[in-house]
């Protein structure tokens, strides 16, 4: 079956020696599903958030064929309907699947954990799955994206994010200057958070998706 990209084929035919299930791989983001192409939930079941647009391309995604459109788009927000949709785990998972990823580092590199973009450190982070982050994710209720966003404790991660949601970059700026200000990675974070609350994240995401 063809893809929309290269990207998008290596994601569907993922497969990994260690887990003998894509939906237990951390590596394993993006999954067609009888017709439809989703993000998982690494939740230890089988759900996963529909998209409609390539992560990778921006091709729209024409359900049912398991082929993309020809029609491209440079908007590959995924289909959220409200504002309090980016509330949620799912709804922020989704937001940063839409967004550009930031330029690869070699794996190892300080504040990037096994990843090699802040982007794929992110989603593998949301996702929940044992050895996905530095620290394993906890999942309860209540504990939704703002729960997450100030329970980061590193600032590379929350200093892509917000310049990636297009926040203003006078609070960007405010934000690198209290995380370079700062002696320990806790306080860095901090800092971040500070200039930055986690609603101004959210409503510079959905800005860009209600254009």
């Amino acid at each position: 079956m063809k893809h929309c990209c290269t990207r998008m084929t290596e994601q569907v035919q993922h497969r990994c020696d260690v887990h003998a299930d894509p939906a237990g791989c951390p590596d394993a983001l993006v999954g067609y599903f009888g017709g439809q192409y989703g993000i998982r939930v690494h939740d230890g079941g089988s759900s996963f958030v529909v998209i409609l647009h390539c992560p990778w391309c921006g091709t729209r995604l024409r359900k049912g064929s398991g082929k993309a459109s020809v029609r491209r788009t440079t908007n590959a927000m995924p289909p959220l309907k409200r504002r309090a949709e980016l509330d949620t785990i799912n709804g922020l998972t989704a937001a940063i699947w839409a967004l550009p990823s930031d330029k690869q580092v070699p794996k190892g590199t300080q504040g990037y954990n096994r990843y090699s973009t802040q982007r794929d450190h992110w989603l593998g982070w949301l996702g929940v799955t044992p050895g996905s982050g530095s620290f394993e994710r906890k999942t309860a209720n209540g504990r939704g994206a703002s729960y997450v966003y100030n329970h980061i404790g590193e600032p590379k991660m929350l200093l892509w994010l917000i310049e990636a949601s297009k926040v203003d970059p006078i609070l960007v700026a405010q934000a690198r200057r209290g995380a370079s200000a700062a002696h320990k990675l806790a306080a860095g974070a901090k800092a971040v958070r500070q200039a930055v609350p986690y609603s101004v994240v959210a409503d510079a995401l959905w800005k860009q998706h209600a254009v």
